[in-house]
């Protein structure tokens, strides 16, 4: 008996809740406003209140230079970067390539690839391991493949700069004359720094000392210098002017240095 007596009373209280001008409690809530749109159109849920910026970026920059007529000339150099920057991990690559026409034959052909890993440790220590490869088609030693590992410390990391040291060793593996497939082993000392000057401009370095353990005489210096300047924040696009310095103090015929400085448009994505 005392089911049906309390369906009786649900069943009044439901009749009776609009007669008397109120909301029945069994009646589905209504929304209070639309879905809300972003500036890019689309609509805005729970995710995106708080969105988490990725720790991946990358950049294609390019340039590209030449004339027509008494004298032909063509230069191209292009780029591309990646980096991942995490409290767990810090990786990057640096491609570069570069080639230089005058009058349909090459007087320039090189390109280099680094890459480095950085796992922390404790107290701004890391663990890296760092391959490189550089070829060079009018150098002695035109081909050079190496290796290293050893530890960074990041002394300085904030808004605005960041200030890291390492040193380690490895061996490099060399091609060329009189150098036909010969291992070097290698100490490393390297410095980054990078220094952003305001909210559209940033300053980055980068040095690297490659002692021949063999003979501390025998060493290479590679020293990477740019100014990148913001043009348009909707594109990622910037106006990037750097150079890139390679000293190599046993050249075996070749010029100890070669320094190539650039001014090339950088788009992010």
């Amino acid at each position: 008996m005392m089911r049906p007596a309390l369906a009786a009373v649900l069943l009044a209280l439901i009749l009776l809740g609009p007669a008397a001008g109120q909301e029945s409690p069994f009646g589905l809530p209504k929304p209070m406003g639309g879905p809300i749109v972003g500036l890019d159109g689309r609509v805005r849920t729970g995710l995106d209140a708080h969105p988490v910026p990725s720790p991946w970026t990358s950049a294609f920059d390019f340039g590209l230079s030449g004339s027509q007529g008494n004298t032909e000339t063509l230069k191209l150099r292009a780029g591309f970067d990646v980096r991942c920057d995490s409290p767990d991990d810090f990786f990057l690559v640096n491609a570069l390539y570069i080639l230089n026409m005058n009058q349909e034959q090459a007087i320039e052909n090189k390109a280099f690839l680094l890459t480095r890993n950085e796992l922390p440790i404790e107290s701004g220590f890391a663990w890296y391991v760092q391959a490189q490869l550089e070829y060079d088609e009018f150098r002695t030693v035109y081909f050079r493949a190496a290796s290293h590992s050893g530890v960074s410390f990041t002394a300085v990391k904030d808004a605005d700069q960041v200030f890291k040291l390492r040193a380690g060793a490895g061996t490099a593996y060399e091609l060329g004359q009189p150098t036909p497939g010969q291992w070097v082993p290698e100490g490393q000392a390297g410095i980054d720094y990078e220094y952003k000057l305001t909210a559209r401009t940033r300053f980055t370095s980068s040095a690297d000392w490659y002692p021949d353990l063999q003979d501390l005489g025998h060493y290479r210096v590679r020293v990477r210098v740019s100014f990148d300047i913001m043009i348009d924040p909707e594109l990622d696009l910037l106006l990037r002017i750097g150079a890139f310095d390679r000293y190599d103090s046993q050249s075996y015929g070749s010029k100890r240095n070669d320094l190539d400085y650039f001014a090339t448009m950088q788009f992010r994505f």
